[in-house]
């Protein structure tokens, strides 16, 4: 297919344009120029001509679009007139009015690959079109230009393409109004005084017209101007009626245009036609092209005169664009027909080591080589007598000859003129040099870059480093040739080793050598070792290796010549290093230096990447803390143990490991200590465990172990047994020796067939190893799962009981020993289940504790509290002398805002604060003491009282027990119970009394169920008691009646008794 038939078919592209929006109004708005198959016009085919010249391309065209067609008005370079319109490449620049379409390489483009200009002849590669937009907002076609190479048109040449664009749709318009006003002007001047709707058309001719329109009085002030004149000038109609016209020319014009009022004035000219600036208030300037007439009236007086003034600002901004794009060290030269230079710039003295005045006159086959000459002379006669020369608007590379006789590349693009019958010619010549020998160096180094994007391809495809590896060895060495290739990697002693990763064009003629390499280590002192201490390549043919080497020796005998050594790079750190061998000298190239650095950079990143998935997948089935397995790791590992085991008739087991206390050992160390208890313990268990079983961390103080391929089940409990026997002895943290022992349980696969099964049953034979007295292990017999299965199910039931109202209060009453007085009540927190009934508190509340909801749930117990004392307060008078404790838990005094908590359920129930007692144990007061300290002395100035409950089982000291701001010590019922027998247990009894005495504090004593043990109390000076001898916990109605029975301690009854009320 010729070019010609490509052209013909259109500029065409693989998928048709859309049909732009209001293509119908487009059309006829279209029809309504008069554009379509005109003969050719020059100022159409200078604005094509220019825009090429502008961006350097061959082609160009001003470009209609019809309903069906492409249609050229002016044209550079293409030889055809029109073009079907669903192949074009305008059809696409007129979809969108408001944007120029640059394809800065079509063989890339979706839409134009496959179009045959750019598969075929001529290859067309670029286009850009700058749309022609009328003041509607609809684009009848485009400005165009186009080359057979990809380029980027600068922002400079992209302004003069838009420029021309304006400049071209400048011309449509000034073709649309010209017809329409002479009609108007000729029936104005004609009929001065006819009809009204002539002189409506001529209104409307006026003011719409595309051109600046004004009427100027014979002294020179203005009558009336039209927006558009508004619009070139920068003033409004009122600013400039009245006005002079020479205020708004700019100074340098005003005298010529005072030249041609006078001349039109004398009828020495018919009219005025000239370009001139015109001063704006901005400061701005802008262009016009005025033509001006004198009106006259049948007696030949001077009525008026009337300008047509078409704005040209754009296309002078063009040609300016234009002479500066050409001013940047081109060469400028014009020559005659005949073929002798006329003008000759400085750059073209700089080019071609000609003054000027020695140039003016000669011949341009001066600066040619002597075999392009006749050439030249047969197309140069050719293009004087053709007014569209082949070469008009093409940029030609050729060879130019300089006066000391240089032969040098330049680019050029030849314009032609004709003025009447004088045929002239310009060229704007560059000297490429330069670029060529970029090009010539881009080809050099184009293999390499090919090579550095495929192993980037390859890298980030590859599944693993290996692959990368081997894809990169072979690449290198078929585009450079070299022989073969090597991957050493850096072992643990800072020396390189053979991985095994070669690539060789002849594998058997080199198995020898890399027999050999394989067998070798290198230190950083030698051979690519080197690599390693510089991170930089070695060139392993000067002295880096020795030569005396085996390796080295039996190279040369294979035929080798050189090496190269580079590093595969992780930031700084050499982590591999690639070698090569050649057999012919390998240049050292700076270039192929820094590709293969990028090379090693990319292989480098595959091995960081790999390095962090492992990063990630370990961290994802590891315990941060103690580096064991975490659950996820340990059932993948069960199931596997499981399968094998069905498999090979063996058995498997799980050990179920809980530190016991250690939530005290944490509360009294914290968070650090207790981090540092577990890492301890970790490797406790993993002492005493077999080869092969697997030790995770499962919970905060919980651990596993899986014991797989077990012959006789008692091998499990033997490990259980060392794992107890291992916390034996103390660990030595930085707050000094503990003591934690373990409770464990075991499951075997004979009593749960799944991993999530076995780990449950192992867990429920630890709780009861727990209930058993912890420090020992028990084994699984199944029914224990039903143990875990109630747990889940009454910690599901916790979440909703507190909203299903599911909760209530006990009242226990305490009592003056002395007398049997009631003296208080403290609060009890029972769960009434729907289908359990009374859930005992053991069960569910360190629940509450573990999933957070004890606080809710606390708050909750304080109000309803405070509002029943409250309540018993308004019905046996404000004198009520009773008090109400309430239980916190951890979590609680742990609160932030626990004062206003407290503060909030006392208002609620307009309760005295000091009828309200708040119960600590005493390891909860010595967790956090600074800040728990605080909180309870703000607890204390708001006037609540404060007790130590369970005292006696903790580890508190007396130093800080008078620090904290409590008023009650309580007695353990584990120190109560055993006082009928007398013995130690009495003795700590008798000191807790003395000691709160001794701090000035009220001592309760809990569990009282025998006279005997309330004698004995009362002896010893204890103050309050509680305990089912005196009143189970009751129901707010049983105590509500106990108060109307029994006297309150303080109030005037004068019972003495204690009371017996059990409900």
């Amino acid at each position: 297919m010729s070019v010609n038939d490509v052209l013909h078919n259109g500029l065409s592209a693989n998928n048709a344009a859309p049909v732009p929006p209001y293509e119908a109004a487009r059309l006829a708005l279209l029809r309504r120029y008069g554009i379509l198959d005109t003969p050719p016009e020059l100022a159409f085919d200078d604005l094509a001509r220019i825009a090429a010249l502008i961006c350097g391309t061959p082609m160009s065209a001003v470009s209609i679009v019809d309903a069906d067609r492409q249609w050229f008005k002016a044209s550079v370079g293409l030889g055809v007139s029109e073009t079907p319109r669903d192949q074009a490449f305008c059809a696409h620049t007129i979809v969108t009015p408001s944007e120029t379409l640059v394809v800065t390489d079509a063989r890339r483009d979706p839409r134009f690959a496959d179009n045959p200009l750019v598969t075929g002849s001529p290859g067309i590669r670029f286009y850009a079109g700058a749309p022609l937009v009328t003041a509607e907002g609809h684009a009848l076609g485009s400005l165009c230009v186009i080359d057979t190479e990809p380029r980027v048109l600068s922002p400079e040449q992209l302004q003069g393409l838009e420029a021309l664009s304006r400049l071209v749709m400048g011309q449509l318009e000034a073709r649309r109004s010209v017809g329409v006003l002479s009609v108007a002007f000729a029936e104005w001047e004609v009929a001065a005084t006819a009809a009204r709707d002539h002189e409506e058309r001529f209104r409307l001719a006026f003011e719409k017209s595309s051109v600046g329109m004004a009427l100027v009085s014979p002294e020179g002030r203005l009558l009336q101007v039209n927006d558009r004149y508004c619009r070139l000038v920068g003033r409004s109609e009122s600013e400039l009626v009245g006005v002079h016209f020479t205020e708004v020319s700019h100074p340098d014009f005003r005298k010529a245009e005072l030249s041609v009022q006078q001349r039109l004035l004398s009828g020495a000219a018919q009219v005025g036609v000239r370009e001139k600036r015109y001063l704006r208030p901005d400061g701005g300037v802008s262009w016009g092209n005025a033509t001006t007439s004198l009106v006259r009236s049948p007696q030949g007086a001077a009525l008026y005169f009337i300008s047509q003034i078409e704005d040209i600002t754009e296309r002078k901004l063009a040609e300016q664009a234009f002479h500066q794009t050409q001013s940047v060290g081109d060469a400028l030269v014009s020559v005659d027909a005949h073929g002798r230079i006329t003008a000759w710039n400085p750059s073209a003295e700089t080019m071609f080591g000609y003054r000027q005045e020695a140039m003016l006159g000669q011949p341009l086959t001066k600066i040619m080589p002597p075999r392009h000459r006749k050439a030249h002379r047969r197309g140069f006669a050719s293009a004087v007598t053709t007014t569209a020369p082949p070469f008009a608007g093409r940029v030609v590379e050729m060879e130019a000859l300089g006066r000391d006789g240089s032969e040098f590349p330049v680019e050029l693009s030849v314009g032609r003129s004709q003025l009447a019958d004088a045929v002239s010619f310009t060229a704007v010549i560059r000297d490429i040099t330069q670029r060529r020998q970029s090009e010539l160096a881009l080809r050099r180094r184009t293999a390499f870059i090919e090579l550095l994007h495929e192993v980037a391809v390859a890298a980030n495809a590859a599944s693993t480093a290996e692959q990368a590896m081997r894809y990169a060895l072979q690449r290198v060495c078929e585009l450079t040739g070299w022989t073969v290739g090597h991957l050493l990697d850096l072992d643990g002693e800072g020396c390189l080793r053979s991985s095994g990763l070669w690539w060789m064009d002849d594998p058997e003629r080199f198995q020898d050598f890399r027999r050999l390499t394989q067998a070798q280590r290198y230190r950083c002192d030698e051979g690519p070792g080197r690599v390693v201490a510089s991170r930089a390549p070695v060139w392993m043919a000067d002295g880096t290796e020795d030569p005396s080497a085996p390796r080295a020796q039996l190279g040369t005998r294979l035929g080798l010549e050189d090496g190269v050594a580079f590093p595969v790079l992780i930031r700084d750190e050499v982590v591999a290093v690639l070698e090569f061998f050649s057999d012919r000298p390998i240049e050292r190239d700076p270039d192929v230096l820094k590709v293969m650095a990028q090379v090693g950079t990319q292989l480098g990143r595959v091995i960081e990447r790999t390095r962090a998935d492992d990063r990630l997948v370990h961290q994802a089935l590891h315990d941060p803390l103690t580096g064991l397995p975490n659950r996820a790791l340990l059932l993948d590992r069960l199931r596997q143990a499981l399968a094998g085991a069905a498999r090979h008739n063996r058995s498997v087991a799980t050990l179920f490991i809980d530190l016991d206390r250690f939530q005290l050992v944490n509360d009294s160390l914290g968070h650090a200590g207790g981090d540092e208890l577990l890492v301890h313990a970790a490797r406790r268990i993993e002492s005493v465990v077999r080869i092969g079983d697997t030790v995770a961390r499962v919970g905060g103080d919980e651990f596993a172990v899986l014991c797989a391929d077990l012959a006789d089940p008692t091998e499990a409990m033997r490990v259980a047994q060392r794992a107890v026997d291992a916390f034996t002895e103390p660990f030595a943290l930085p707050g000094g020796e503990v003591f934690v022992s373990v409770s464990v349980g075991i499951a075997s696969a004979g009593t749960a067939a799944s991993p999530e099964g076995l780990i449950r049953e192992a867990d429920a034979a630890m709780h009861r190893a727990k209930d058993l007295g912890r420090n020992r292990y028990q084994a699984s017999d199944g029914a224990l799962g039903a143990d875990a299965a109630r747990r889940l199910s009454t910690e599901t039931g916790l979440h909703r009981a507190l909203e299903r109202r599911e909760f209530r209060l006990l009242y226990q009453p305490t009592v003056v020993l002395a007398d049997g007085t009631i003296e208080g009540v403290e609060a009890l927190l029972r769960w009434d289940h729907p289908e359990r009934g009374l859930v005992p508190p053991d069960e569910f509340i360190p629940l509450l504790e573990a999933n957070g909801l004890i606080e809710p749930v606390g708050a909750w117990v304080l109000h309803k509290a405070a509002v029943q004392l409250g309540q018993w307060r308004q019905e046996f008078g404000a004198n009520l002398a009773l008090r109400m404790a309430v239980n916190l838990s951890a979590r609680q005094v742990g609160q932030s805002d626990l004062v206003d908590v407290v503060r909030h359920a006392l208002a609620a129930a307009d309760l005295p604060a000091d009828r309200l007692t708040l119960e600590i144990t005493e390891t909860v007061s010595m967790q956090d003491t600074e800040a728990t300290l605080a909180r309870l002395w703000e607890l204390r100035h708001l006037g609540v009282q404060l007790a130590i409950d369970d005292f006696g089982t903790g580890y508190s000291s007396l130093g800080y027990l008078q620090r904290l701001p409590i008023d009650v010590l309580k007695i353990d019922r584990a120190f109560v119970a055993p006082i009928s027998s007398g013995g130690a247990k009495t003795a700590i009894v008798d000191a807790i009394v003395d000691v709160g005495h001794a701090l000035g504090l009220a001592v309760l004593a809990e569990g009282i169920e025998t006279e005997e043990q309330a004698a004995y109390l009362r002896s010893r000076g204890c103050d309050l008691g509680q305990g089912y001898l005196f009143a189970c916990p009751l129901s707010s109605e049983a105590v509500t009646a106990l108060l109307r029975s029994r006297p309150q301690h303080g109030g005037e009854s004068d019972y003495a008794q204690p009371a017996t009320f059990t409900g």
